[in-house]
C-alpha cells in the first residue's frame, strides 16, 4: 500500500502537483480500499487497478475512488462529458 501511495505522490508530482496539495489529494482516496486492491494484486487476483482522485467532492459519492473496472470507468466519465487521462501504475 506504502508503494502504491508513493507511485501515486509520483505521478501527482509529474503533473506538477505540490506535496502539500498531493496530501489533500490522497485525504480523498480510501485507503482500506487501496490496501485491499494492493492484496488483490500481488495475490494476482487482478491484474491492475486504478486509483481516481476527483479534483470535485461531488463525484466521490458517484464513483468508487479505486477500481480495476476500467469500461466502467470511462462510461460514467463520457456520459458526464468529462475527459480522462488514465496512467497505468504496475
Amino acid at each position: 500500500t506504502s508503494f502504491a501511495v508513493a507511485m501515486i505522490v509520483g505521478e501527482l508530482r509529474e503533473y506538477g502537483i505540490s506535496l502539500a496539495s498531493c496530501g489533500r489529494l490522497l485525504s480523498r482516496i480510501d485507503l482500506d480500499d487501496l490496501s485491499h486492491k494492493t492484496e488483490q494484486l500481488q495475490l494476482e487476483e487482478i491484474n491492475e487497478f486504478i486509483v481516481l482522485i476527483p479534483q470535485r467532492d461531488d463525484y466521490d459519492e458517484k464513483l468508487e475512488n479505486i477500481t480495476n473496472k476500467i469500461d466502467i470507468l470511462h462510461n460514467f466519465y463520457r456520459h458526464l462529458g468529462i475527459d480522462i487521462y488514465i496512467t497505468n501504475i504496475v
